[in-house]
């Protein structure tokens, strides 16, 4: 490469930040998820959980149920884990290893527990394949003994008998394992930062080659998936979802490092909106299509489905990004109280679904009322307990992983 097009490279691209500064639209991004996970849990189990609701699963109302349930599902959970990559960064960019680690215990290990413990035999308590418990005093002398008991067993869905499991909070879970396991890499990369990142930034933000990103995930889907079904969420048989998540969490903290990385996806969020679109449409046509398209195999239809499949989540989550980037980079009284409120939400909002739900889905209402009515309710009662009950004792924010 000659000087003259060394320069030229030098006046496109920005240089990186030598410390990472703080990112306003990742916060919005991550509270705005967290909030659009009362909606969709709501959704996911009135058209996917046997028993909960009492709809018709054949009607208009139900598909378009499924429809956001399918759309969502494509990539939130995959921004969850690239902003968590970005968090990992920011934590560990002003804290020693020692430090990051008991933060990471206490913020992600401890609300597990706590979870599993206490808040996953409420849940089982209200499973429509459970005819038990009758009443509290069968709760508290029978069924979470039973939880307790058995909370070396190994979960399964399809077992009437309860075992403690981790339910929604799999993401802290995974997000737990990964801080510790990807820590060497992690270490590595901030004393190679420059020598390292250089030129994978540079062949990746040029010529639209960040849509290759794409690439490892497809390989990870298409070749772990028929082996290991996606979404298992139960870490023993879920190495297909494991390996994806894990590489979309490295993403957000190798982004981190690299301002570069920012420009690009500021640069591509028209088009990667677009194509977002367009690969989505592509996947509701494959899924009514033929199920050989969702059958994990090593089938063309798969493979083609597996290409799809990760190309739709990157063009979603640059496109995501950049409108953030674009039009949440501000920070205000709101984005400070939601932000603190995000993780006690996130932990209770299930509960919070499972019960009110139990008795409305009774009522027997139309469709989006019965939706309407649960995802309100639900984030109402969630409000409530964390303003008075999680946030103003010390014992229960350690619980819920929040600050002191």
């Amino acid at each position: 490469m000659t000087d003259n097009q060394s320069n030229k490279i030098c006046e496109v691209l920005p240089e990186p930040l030598i410390k990472p500064a703080r990112r306003y639209e990742l916060d919005w991004l991550r509270v705005l998820v967290i909030l659009n996970l009362i909606p969709f849990h709501t959704a996911w189990a009135m058209t996917c959980v046997p028993g909960f609701s009492q709809i018709s699963q054949d009607g208009v109302g139900a598909s378009v149920l499924r429809l956001y349930v399918l759309f969502a599902s494509y990539w939130q959970m995959s921004l969850l884990f690239f902003v968590a990559g970005v968090a990992a960064h920011m934590s560990l960019s002003t804290r020693s290893t020692s430090e990051y680690f008991r933060e990471r215990a206490k913020r992600l290990l401890i609300p597990l527990v706590f979870y599993m413990i206490f808040f996953h035999p409420i849940i089982s308590c209200f499973r429509p394949d459970l005819s038990q418990p009758h009443g509290l005093l069968d709760y508290l002398l029978h069924f979470w003994p039973e939880c307790l008991r058995t909370i070396h067993a190994r979960p399964s869905l399809q077992s009437s008998n309860p075992t403690p499991g981790w339910d929604h909070l799999w993401f802290v879970a995974y997000l737990f394992i990964f801080s510790i396991i990807a820590l060497p890499l992690f270490l590595y990369l901030n004393r190679r930062q420059k020598n390292t990142l250089a030129a994978v930034t540079h062949f990746f933000i040029a010529n639209h080659r960040i849509f290759l990103l794409a690439v490892p995930l497809v390989v990870i889907f298409a070749a772990l998936t028929p082996i290991w079904p996606f979404s298992q969420n139960n870490l023993y048989t879920d190495w297909a979802g494991f390996c994806y998540n894990f590489t979309v969490f490295l993403f957000g903290y190798i982004f981190c490092m690299e301002e570069r990385f920012w420009w690009a996806i500021d640069r591509y969020t028209g088009i990667s909106l677009l194509l977002g679109i367009a690969s989505f449409m592509l996947v509701v046509a494959m899924v009514f299509c033929s199920p050989a398209f969702l059958t994990p195999s090593y089938s063309v239809p798969y493979m083609l489905y597996s290409l799809i499949f990760g190309f739709n989540n990157l063009f979603w989550m640059v496109a995501i990004l950049g409108l953030g980037k674009r039009y949440l980079s501000c920070a205000n009284d709101l984005l400070r109280y939601c932000s603190r409120a995000s993780y006690p939400f996130y932990i209770l909002h299930f509960v919070l679904i499972a019960i009110p739900g139990h008795f409305i889905v009774q009522c027997r209402m139309g469709v989006f009322t019965e939706f309407i009515v649960i995802s309100l309710l639900s984030f109402i009662l969630a409000l409530i307990v964390y303003e008075f009950f999680v946030r103003r004792a010390k014992v229960t924010r350690f619980l819920f992983g929040m600050k002191a």
